[in-house]
């Protein structure tokens, strides 16, 4: 089974077959695709192995069966992170409780915050939203990482919440200043 296949079936699988709702990819909020990824890191964290091929079988096993869907968080951290990816696929007020929730079991959840930012339509509550949501990534992450990932922070996965923070940050004062 070929690549392409092979991720379509995994999409499907997570719910996120947006092809049948004739949703083009590009339009579809990069959390939501991010979702599989994340849990995929949590499974593979989990297991020590000894080549990259031994890596290639436990990801084709992974997303060949049901596990993704049955992914269920162990820390209240993974909770609040795996409901924030749950709010990217809703609108409106269900987004806005699901994140709110999200913040309710981890206060550091940054994507939470960027979610809330995205609703937000006074200028500076919707950056003291982002800041907040700076902040809770950057405790979460701890200062070692901003120098050790330095270079490479979209590339890591648990960055991105940071970079989603920074990134929203600077447009609506850049927006804000400019207006």
């Amino acid at each position: 089974m070929g690549s392409a296949k092979r991720r379509r079936m995994a999409r499907k699988k997570m719910g996120g077959s947006h092809a049948s709702k004739n949703v083009p990819m590009e339009n579809i909020d990069r959390r939501v695709r991010e979702k599989s990824t994340w849990i995929m890191h949590k499974f593979m964290d989990r297991e020590k192995f000894e080549t990259a091929g031994d890596a290639n079988e436990f990801i084709e096993k992974i997303y060949n069966s049901e596990k993704l869907n049955s992914y269920v968080p162990e820390s209240p951290k993974d909770r609040a992170q795996m409901m924030a990816y749950d709010a990217c696929q809703k609108t409106g007020n269900a987004r806005k409780e699901m994140a709110l929730k999200a913040i309710d079991i981890s206060e550091n959840c940054a994507d939470a915050y960027v979610i809330l930012a995205e609703l937000e339509k006074n200028p500076q509550t919707k950056i003291d939203l982002y800041r907040k949501a700076s902040a809770a990534a950057r405790k979460t992450l701890g200062e070692k990482a901003f120098t050790e990932y330095r270079g490479d922070f979209w590339k890591i996965l648990g960055t991105r919440p940071y970079m989603r923070a920074q990134e929203g940050l600077a447009l609506s004062m850049e927006f804000w200043q400019n207006g």
